[in-house]
């Protein structure tokens, strides 16, 4: 566990891990910040994230910033881990929130 983004873009690329849990709201580099910069370096870690946030900009950022799962914090028991084998699996989750579920039948 890190206390930041810069840190945790730092601890994914040292340690490669296969998958990686983030948090959109981190101090200093946020979340989608993390995704983008690991993409420009073509690292392969799958990225989950774990959030509060539940609007459909935070979900379309999260999606477009190259992340494979998007977890909301109150479906943790029930989502994280089939999130996290759908990412290395090669697929994209989305939690079953509603209105996300909702938005993304519509892409």
């Amino acid at each position: 566990m890190v206390g930041d983004g810069s840190k945790a873009a730092d601890a994914i690329k040292r340690f490669d891990p296969d998958v990686a849990v983030l948090d959109i709201s981190m101090p200093g580099l946020d979340g989608l910040g993390v995704v983008r910069e690991l993409r420009r370096e073509r690292c392969r870690t799958r990225i989950v994230f774990l959030t509060i946030h539940e609007h459909e900009d935070y979900i379309s950022a999260a999606i477009a910033s190259g992340a494979d799962g998007y977890v909301l914090k109150r479906r943790m028991r029930s989502e994280l881990i089939h999130a996290i084998e759908e990412a290395l699996a090669g697929r994209r989750f989305v939690s079953s929130y509603p209105a996300i579920r909702e938005q993304e039948s519509q892409r």
